[in-house]
């Protein structure tokens, strides 16, 4: 699980989760769930295999039990320090598994009674801590074995053995160890790039679909995800918020008289007029047509109304301008303050009937 969640850290760090983005996060968790499965598995498989050779050594006399012991404690000791060193740390058993293979692997290189094709169980070692630890741990675990298992091969260890590794096969042996990391590492570094690209792709059309290509701004999505996100952090204790209906007046005799092109335009320079008098806290959403919302969290009725008067007033003295064309326009807002509900479609329709009582009054003003 760490490297995925490392990946989704790196690329979208404590972002608000969409539900869009959350099945793809199921998705490649249960992946990652089910490789550490197959390389629990393989540990237990092989764990077991090894202790029943030594246990069979044991039966015929080869070995002493008190060495058994011995290596099967240390290794629980190894895999404990391992897992004081990382506090955070969740693979428990399977730390207490690698150690103890380490030391039961230890116990295949010295004992000089083990046959010499025992030694190719280590070839198992490199895809069983890239499967279980990732790319970044496995490789600290790889690198710590294979400096015992190049000391071993190359020092007077070796030679105490009934029947000692010619240096060719030695030298077979280390460079297909080798070889078994490097195509171990090379598949755990390829899933973890096309993991990182693939969730790149996602957070790319996840903001997509969030996002109004036109101006920019949020779009209803947008808004209903923010609103669950807002209630989901409330505790049960909804908080006061305030929301306004910004609708351009007299937009469709722009679109007739200069054109769709240039709509579009006095569209996106509404939107950037209303983005430069929201509050920080304040979210711009692009409602739809010539419409935009305004959510106000904790904002109550007065001074959500002070504040979108204060940008009707300044949408009425920013007309557009491009070369020798110059379009003046005014809005009309309809808002409505109360406590936030789970659903706030009940809330925008009164902010909708109170935009048309704006429009009914002589547009350009705030009702609600």
């Amino acid at each position: 699980m760490q490297v995925t969640t490392e990946i989704f850290r790196k690329i979208f760090g404590k972002s608000r989760r969409s539900d869009f983005f959350g099945d793809f996060q199921d998705i490649a968790f249960a992946e990652d769930r089910f490789r550490r499965a197959v390389g629990y598995a393989l540990c237990y498989v092989v764990f077991g295999l090894i202790s029943l050779s030594m246990l069979l050594n044991w039966y015929e006399g080869n070995i002493n039990m008190v060495f058994v012991l011995g290596g099967v404690l240390l290794g629980v000791a190894c895999a404990f320090a391992w897992l004081w060193i990382d506090e955070n740390a969740v693979y428990g058993p399977l730390y207490i598994i690698l150690g103890t293979l380490g030391v039961l692997g230890i116990y295949l290189l010295l004992n000089r009674d083990t046959p010499n094709g025992s030694l190719f169980w280590f070839l198992l070692f490199p895809p069983m801590v890239m499967l279980c630890l990732g790319l970044r741990q496995g490789t600290v675990a790889f690198v710590v074995f294979y400096v015992f298992v190049l000391l071993v091969m190359v020092t007077p260890l070796h030679s105490h053995l009934t029947d000692p590794l010619a240096w060719t096969a030695r030298v077979r042996f280390v460079a297909a160890m080798m070889g078994a990391f490097v195509f171990a590492w090379s598949a755990e570094f390829l899933r973890y790039q096309t993991q990182y690209a693939l969730g790149r792709t996602m957070i790319r059309l996840e903001q997509d679909s969030l996002t109004d290509p036109l101006t920019g701004l949020g779009n209803r999505r947008d808004f209903y995800n923010h609103c669950r996100w807002i209630a989901a952090g409330s505790s049960g204790k909804f908080p006061v918020i305030s929301l306004a209906i910004v609708d351009i007046d007299h937009f469709k005799r722009i679109n007739d008289t200069h054109g769709h092109e240039v709509g579009d335009k006095v569209l996106r320079h509404v939107a950037e007029v209303l983005g430069a008098q929201t509050r920080a806290s304040d979210k711009l959403y692009r409602w739809g047509g010539e419409e935009f919302l305004v959510l106000m969290p904790r904002t109550a009725a007065r001074e959500a109304r002070l504040a979108l008067e204060r940008m009707r007033r300044t949408v009425e003295k920013t007309p557009f301008q491009e070369g020798c064309l110059e379009i003046p326009f005014t809005v009309s807002i309809g808002l409505y303050s109360g406590i936030m509900r789970p659903d706030v479609t009940g809330q925008i329709a009164k902010a909708d009937q109170n935009l048309y009582a704006a429009k009914a009054s002589g547009r350009n003003k705030v009702v609600g």
